[in-house]
């Protein structure tokens, strides 16, 4: 949680930083097309058309021995569809 945390902190502050105001219209505008490393992967976020849909790469882990193992990042294109229930 504490990299999701700081992840949205700094979006938020590099997003006020380029509008230029903390106005919230301002600073969804400023997000918008916007590319972002973070500590959870790289993020985008859509336009206000499509909903500010953000965007961002997951990290693959896999656990070999009890123990997890970073295997890379992958953008998913339908995380609807990657749901299992």
């Amino acid at each position: 949680m504490v990299a999701t945390g700081w992840d949205t902190v700094m979006v938020i502050a590099q997003a006020m930083q380029k509008a230029g105001t903390t106005d919230g219209a301002a600073v969804a505008k400023a997000m918008e097309g916007t590319h972002y490393d973070l500590l959870t992967g790289k993020l985008t976020w859509s336009n206000a058309a499509t909903g500010h849909e953000p965007s961002i790469e997951a990290p693959m882990v896999e656990i070999k021995g009890g123990k997890p193992v970073f295997l890379g990042w992958t953008q998913p294109s339908d995380v609807e569809s990657q749901i299992i229930w």
